[in-house]
């Protein structure tokens, strides 16, 4: 196989014949009609059994079938049956986004419509979107509620008095993600959870709804048809200087595509090259080039959006403060902090393939993406390009315009981009666009994965693996929905998940679908819906054990007493064990997000023409707006002139540049727990290294047995002992500046600082300390042992998806930087990324000596013979440092010295049993 092969292999899925079943009880007219006007004569073999579930056995039901299998019938067709019966019947459907609501609000109208008539009963929808003056009518008269977990949580459950008709007549809840509260009437509604693609859908839901696994009847015997499908992997080309360096050249001058793509001369391709590999004219005419465009940014910058100065910001920070940064923390523990970050104004960062191998660069995965996109709108397939990132969709619709002006100007109006942030009216707008066909394709985030009805699709593109198998087939599911042919195209970066998918394919399709993981014993996720639990209803300790957990319950409402948030009402009865809610605020449900999303939001004002652009987190705002930046809606490009932290305003301008921005940041993790990962191991410790000296199986398999003893002779472990450790910690990111980047090449051609508040939020890490035999065995190698730490803990990081549901959003690990000169603890640490975590640490945990033992195969098999690893082994594409401090010989040094530990400890845990 050539090395520069693109389409690396083709899965093909011959089409599927429908399965049909005939409910057990006949229909009521009204349903039997409803579903004719809709063409539907039968129910898949999935829908009938869920109907029979729902209707005849009165169990709670849970549908995990394929996308688009019909799984809202399983659910409609038992609200029909509930309503012909009771024409006051009522149903609550809980939908996690609100593309996803308001699509269902037009099918379930259109249903009711064609089995009531004009006496159909209402449907509406109950979000945040809906406006305050028309929502006391519609809890007056809805009777099927489609709402969120977000609406139920903080304005439902907290006023549930205020839905007492509906409450009290509840005969179906419907929950995708989400949970659902009756307890306070006579009620006794039967909960739908439907799930498309996880492995445990009959734990995740007897979680989610705070019941046993015998409570709940799975149905996932998918009776459904699909058309054929092909499943195409694509890697991108082999840069023009890595197809000259392994020969694939043809001996002639080769233009990459991205230098095709925006017509740069042959000559100029030398710029992407790294600099050893060009001669000394060469690397002074790009020195000069960079320089040149550099210097006309910076005079071309208005004066409104010059940088800020450090002196400003010192005087601004003492005046503004922003949600979420460092003002709430201790003052020792804040000192600690500051202690370990960068000055800023001082910091140095690399930038660039470090360490990436000359012969093994590949072209730029967006650009490739975008001639894609570009292909599929001129010939009128209809198509959903999945993206990662909100920056990536707009610079993929950005190329994608691009593309379509130099080959069909009349298209490029056809691609635009959906995701978080727009206005409710753009997103409608645009779903009925892609609806109707006025719209040809999008790029998307994974707003789009989940099964908002947008018409047939063609096509899916998804730029990276999206973090589990489950989100890969449920977006590829987007096509096809209408037993017609489809395609998907999973356009590859240089990652190492991605690269490990390209060459061994069969690691992909034949992967089992994920489990996802609930951890309803997080604490401060369980002390928080507690108190609006309190809120809503006395907390009975031995009624609510069941359902919180005896254990966890007792500890978490001893905390909320000595907090004041909760204690007895003076009129209640001596013996009465209720618990009140007695903190200050009216709602705590409002100060409780059920996402880790930030509620405090920034605005983009477009001072242009005096609009609102969107708004954005206030946790993510510093890494898309600031002085300076290029900010992008809709494939347009906008210059920030200002940011008021006061206001949380950001102010742009259309602007007209090749350019775009990217935020240079430093995170530091600080672990405030008490607990050492190993509380004590000098003999064990000096066994190892004895061990490391010795040669041959039999006499190392002797001093195992040597080192165990000794072990287990000299150190006190506790039975809960383990190498890795869960701990709490405090993650600050101060942000140091911004590099501007040229759109088609990715060519960084200036840095600027930046001078803004430190951001910091309170998480979980799980992290083992490094026993001293690591560094004396990267000292005997001559290898540097922070290259080395580096390395191993990236290793960690590229094989944790393989073991659970996250990607780099998700979890993250301690990169360093090669100018960073300061003490840096040694240890291998995986932190949850999410403000609180929410259970991944926790997950990871016990999971750690599996990681050791993968990390180190994934390294030692990688073939790649280059000091600094590639992207395979020990590279992580989100390095803060550009994977600039590595080694990867070091790393099989740190993770077999780790695993070696790991196996003494394990032993001398045995022994002590």
């Amino acid at each position: 196989m050539m090395k520069n092969k693109i389409v690396v292999h083709v899965q093909r899925t011959p089409a599927r014949l429908p399965r049909h079943l005939a409910p057990s009880l006949p229909l009521a007219p009204s349903t039997r009609a409803a579903l004719a006007a809709r063409g539907i004569q039968q129910l898949f073999v999935h829908q009938a059994a869920a109907v029979d579930a729902l209707c005849c056995q009165r169990k709670h039901v849970v549908v995990a079938t394929s996308t688009a299998s019909g799984k809202s019938l399983c659910y409609n067709v038992p609200m029909l049956e509930a309503l012909a019966a009771d024409r006051d019947a009522c149903c609550l459907l809980l939908f996690p986004t609100k593309a996803l609501a308001q699509d269902q609000l037009r099918v379930l109208r259109q249903l009711m419509a064609d089995a009531f008539g004009a006496d159909a009963p209402c449907v509406e929808v109950y979000d945040g979107d809906t406006p305050h003056p028309q929502r006391a009518a519609i809890r007056d008269r809805a009777q099927l509620l489609i709402t969120n977990p977000d609406m139920l949580h903080q304005s439902i459950l907290p006023f549930h008095s205020n839905f007492s008709r509906l409450l009290a007549k509840l005969a179906y809840v419907v929950v995708d993600e989400g949970h659902a509260y009756s307890r306070a009437y006579a009620s006794s509604p039967l909960f739908v959870v439907t799930s498309a693609t996880i492995a445990n859908p009959l734990e995740h839901a007897a979680l989610l709804l705070g019941v046993g696994p015998e409570a709940l009847l799975l149905v996932d015997e998918d009776g459904s048809p699909h058309g054929p499908k092909e499943f195409v992997l694509w890697n991108p080309p082999l840069t023009a200087q890595a197809q000259q360096a392994v020969g694939e050249g043809g001996g002639g001058v080769v233009l990459s595509r991205t230098e095709q793509r925006v017509g740069v001369a042959a000559s100029g391709a030398a710029a992407a090259a790294p600099a050893a590999a060009l001669s000394p004219k060469m690397q002074r005419e790009m020195a000069r080039t960079l320089a040149r465009e550099s210097n006309a940014a910076r005079r071309d910058m208005p004066e409104d959006c010059k940088p800020v100065t450090q002196p400003q910001w010192q005087a601004a920070s003492t005046t503004a403060a922003v949600a979420g940064t460092a003002s709430a923390l201790q003052s020792d523990l804040q000192r600690q902090i500051e202690a370990a970050l960068p000055p800023r104004g001082q910091f140095k960062e690399l930038y660039g393939a470090a360490g990436t191998p000359l012969d093994q660069r590949r072209e730029s995965p967006i650009v490739e993406m975008s001639l894609l996109l570009a292909e599929a709108v001129m010939h009128g397939l209809r198509t959903i390009a999945f993206c990662k990132s909100r920056k990536l969709c707009e610079l993929i619709s950005a190329y994608t315009r691009e593309n379509l002006k130099a080959c069909a100007p009349h298209k490029a109006g056809l691609v635009k981009v959906y995701r978080a942030g727009y206005s409710p009216a753009e997103r409608r707008q645009l779903e009925a666009d892609l609806h109707s066909g006025a719209l040809t394709a999008v790029a998307a985030t994974n707003a789009l994965e989940l099964g908002i009805d947008v018409g047939s699709l063609d096509l899916t593109l998804h730029l990276g693996f999206p973090g589990s198998v489950a989100s890969l087939w449920q977006q590829a599911g987007r096509a096809g929905r209408r037993s017609q042919a489809s395609a998907s195209l999973y356009v590859a970066f240089d990652g190492p998940l991605d690269q490990h998918f390209m060459t061994h394919p069969h690691a992909l399709f034949a992967r089992p679908i994920e489990c996802v993981q609930l951890d309803p014993c997080n604490a401060i996720v369980l002390n928080s819906h507690l108190v609006c639990a309190a809120k809503e209803l006395p907390l009975l300790p031995s009624e609510d054990g069941p359902l919180f957990g005896e254990t966890q319950l007792q500890a978490a409402l001893q905390q909320l007493k000595s907090a004041a948030l909760l204690g007895r009402h003076p009129r209640d009865p001596p013996h009465s064990e209720a618990l009140h809610y007695t903190g200050r605020a009216q709602n705590p449900a409002a100060d409780v997000s059920l996402r880790t999303i930030d509620p405090e939001r920034f605005v983009i004002w477009n001072a242009a023409d005096a609009s609102v652009l969107e708004e954005i987190e206030a946790n993510m705002a510093f890494y898309e707006i600031y002085d300076g930046a290029i900010y992008m809606y809709q494939g347009r490009t906008y210059i920030c002139t200002s940011l008021s932290l006061e206001t949380r305003v950001a102010q742009v301008k259309p602007i007209d540049v090749r350019w775009y921005t990217r935020v240079r940041d430093h995170t530091d993790i600080h672990v405030t727990g008490a607990h050492v990962a190993y509380p004590t191991a000098h003999a064990a410790l000096a066994a190892i290294a004895a061990r490391r000296a010795t040669t041959g199986a039999d006499t190392r398999q002797a001093a195992v047995k040597q080192e165990a003893a000794a072990a287990a002779a000299a150190v006190v472990v506790s039975a809960e002992a383990a190498a890795a450790q869960q701990q709490s910690c405090v993650i600050t990111v101060r942000f140091m500046g911004y590099f501007r980047v040229h759109q088609g090449s990715g060519q960084v051609f200036d840095a600027i600082d930046l001078f803004l508040p430190d951001t910091q939020f309170e998480t979980q890490a799980c992290y083992m300390r490094l026993p001293p035999s690591a560094r004396r065995a990267c000292d005997a190698a001559g290898i540097p042992f922070r290259e080395a730490v580096h390395a191993a803990s990236h290793a960690l990081l590229n094989v944790l998806p393989l073991y659970m549901v996250c990607n780099s959003t998700d979890m993250g690990t301690e990169c360093d930087n090669p100018y960073d000169t300061r003490f840096r603890p040694e240890r291998l640490l995986l932190y949850d990324k999410h403000p609180g975590g929410i259970g991944l640490a926790a997950q990871a945990t016990p999971l750690f000596p599996e990681l050791l033992q993968q990390a180190l195969e994934l390294v030692q098999r990688c073939a790649c013979r280059y000091v600094k690893g590639c992207p395979c082994c020990v590279q992580h594409l989100d390095c803060k440092n550009y994977n600039a401090v590595l080694n990867k010989a070091g790393a099989v040094l740190v993770l077999e010295a780790a695993l070696e530990q790991e196996a003494a400890v394990a032993e001398a845990r045995a022994g002590q049993r």
